[in-house]
């Protein structure tokens, strides 16, 4: 089951999630938003510098999804995103 476990979280890895926290039996995973250029070149075009700064501040602030995989007593792996 470790196997599985460290091939389940090596996939999360290689879809652009990065570990937080690992132990050997649960994992931690975030991944922060893509930033959305069409967006920000939008909103700098129609506000100018201020729009700009609007977006890039809403993307910062944005909150992360967070990934967390555990193996279970009955020795499944367990996937729960928030």
């Amino acid at each position: 089951m470790a196997q599985d476990f460290n091939a389940a979280v090596a996939e999360a890895v290689a879809d652009g999630w990065t570990v937080t926290s690992q132990t050997e039996s649960t994992a931690s995973l975030t991944l922060k938003p893509k930033f959305k250029w069409g967006w920000f070149i939008l909103w700098f075009i129609l506000f100018f510098i201020i729009g700009g700064l609007i977006y890039w501040t809403y993307w910062t602030s944005k909150g992360h999804d967070t990934l967390f995989i555990e193996i279970t007593d009955s020795g499944e792996l367990r996937f729960t995103r928030s």
